[in-house]
């Protein structure tokens, strides 16, 4: 499995098949267009992606451990095709309408100033969760487990 440690790309365009099968550690993505590619069986650790478009990706069993997006774009993202060991996330400013959190799970996680209108939580694990300055507006939160979530600004 390629590793990519410690790298930042930037204004980088991903294609289909290239970031497949690899570890993905303390990397940072800048203005990177990753927006409808299929990654498959990717862990990302620890990394960060800023004013990146990932609209319509497809995370086939993608690991995400500790991953902050800002200033992003994940309209229609099925975070539901990801690894949910260690799953962990946040998001500040970013575009979530339309993405599918299903059974996914989000103790802890963080949602700040994000749009998140019509997505799924359907069977997702919100616990502790933060929607700070949130639009969810049409978003579905059935059989969604909320203890101890905040949306009071949602």
């Amino acid at each position: 499995m390629p590793n990519h440690q410690d790298q930042t790309f930037e204004r980088q365009a991903f294609r289909d098949g290239e970031l497949d099968r690899c570890e993905v550690e303390n990397c940072h993505f800048i203005q990177c267009d990753l927006s409808n590619i299929t990654l498959g069986e990717v862990e990302f650790v620890d990394c960060r992606f800023e004013g990146c478009n990932l609209s319509m990706l497809q995370p086939e069993q993608c690991g995400m451990k500790k991953v902050t997006f800002s200033d992003c774009k994940l309209l229609g993202v099925d975070f539901g095709k990801c690894k949910s060991f260690a799953f962990e996330v946040s998001f500040s400013r970013c575009t979530l309408d339309f993405a599918r959190f299903m059974a996914v799970p989000l103790k802890g996680a963080l949602f700040e100033g994000c749009s998140i209108r019509e997505a799924n939580f359907t069977a997702a694990d919100l616990t502790r969760a933060r929607f700070l300055d949130c639009n969810l507006d049409r978003a579905v939160f059935s059989r969604t487990k909320l203890e101890q979530a905040d949306l009071r600004t949602a």
